[in-house]
């Protein structure tokens, strides 16, 4: 969505909360100096809102992006597995991963839950 010169960048964590962040749309970078504060927060998040316990595997799904960096990170800070997969699998492969990869939880830009939530992963989007 872009509107007021700036960039809007939705995501969404399964079991409760999208995470909406502002950033300029002419920055190359949208958050370079951030990036460390922003992986603190996910992992924050991940850890105190949704329990995630070291070992535990958290479902990476999006665009090669800054966002994802930041997510990846935050899932290890919290002592997450990261189980990445790209954007072109479809529900078939989704589950499979899902399944095979005993994945505990998920990180996902919203313009690919759809899939996600045909695979079973339970999804629900709240305002963080």
């Amino acid at each position: 969505m872009i509107g007021d010169g700036r960039a809007d960048y939705e995501a969404a964590i399964t079991n409760g909360v999208r995470f909406v962040g502002r950033v300029p749309s002419d920055q190359p970078n949208p958050f370079p100096e951030d990036a460390a504060v922003i992986a603190n927060q996910i992992a924050n998040l991940l850890v105190e809102d949704h329990g995630l316990v070291p070992g535990n595997r958290v479902l990476l799904r999006g665009p090669n992006n800054l966002w994802l960096v930041a997510c990846w990170f935050a899932v290890l800070k919290a002592g997450g597995i990261v189980v990445c997969t790209m954007p072109l699998l479809r529900t078939k492969e989704l589950r499979e991963i899902v399944e095979h990869g005993k994945v505990d939880t998920a990180l996902c830009d919203h313009r690919f839950i759809d899939e996600l939530r045909e695979a079973g992963v339970p999804v629900s989007m709240v305002e963080a």
